[in-house]
Protein backbone atom coordinates (compact mmCIF):
# COMPACT_ATOMS: atom_id res chain seq x y z
CA UNK A 1 0.00 0.00 0.00
CA UNK A 2 1.38 3.63 -1.12
CA UNK A 3 2.04 5.71 1.93
CA UNK A 4 -0.54 8.48 2.80
CA UNK A 5 -0.02 12.09 2.86
CA UNK A 6 -0.19 14.06 6.38
CA UNK A 7 -2.55 16.81 7.01
CA UNK A 8 0.23 19.47 6.27
CA UNK A 9 1.16 18.00 2.92
CA UNK A 10 -2.51 18.17 1.79
CA UNK A 11 -2.79 21.55 3.21
CA UNK A 12 0.28 22.47 0.97
CA UNK A 13 -0.82 20.90 -2.10
CA UNK A 14 -4.47 22.26 -1.50
CA UNK A 15 -3.32 25.65 -0.99
CA UNK A 16 -2.60 25.89 -5.04
CA UNK A 17 -6.39 24.93 -5.64
CA UNK A 18 -9.48 27.78 -6.44
CA UNK A 19 -12.41 27.34 -4.75
CA UNK A 20 -14.07 25.02 -7.18
CA UNK A 21 -11.63 22.35 -6.88
CA UNK A 22 -11.24 22.62 -3.13
CA UNK A 23 -14.99 22.18 -2.43
CA UNK A 24 -14.29 18.72 -4.63
CA UNK A 25 -11.49 17.27 -2.60
CA UNK A 26 -13.47 17.71 0.25
CA UNK A 27 -15.63 15.02 -0.81
CA UNK A 28 -13.33 12.83 -1.40
CA UNK A 29 -12.67 11.43 2.19
CA UNK A 30 -13.26 12.42 5.59
CA UNK A 31 -9.03 13.57 5.71
CA UNK A 32 -9.77 15.55 2.80
CA UNK A 33 -12.47 17.13 3.97
CA UNK A 34 -11.56 18.43 7.79
CA UNK A 35 -7.94 19.82 5.64
CA UNK A 36 -9.85 21.30 3.19
CA UNK A 37 -11.93 23.20 5.46
CA UNK A 38 -9.19 24.70 7.15
CA UNK A 39 -9.77 28.68 7.62
CA UNK A 40 -5.92 29.09 5.85
CA UNK A 41 -7.01 27.60 2.61
CA UNK A 42 -10.03 30.03 2.48
CA UNK A 43 -8.60 33.27 2.87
Amino acid sequence: MAPQLGPHELQHIFSFLEARDLLRAAQVNKVWNEVSMTKELWR
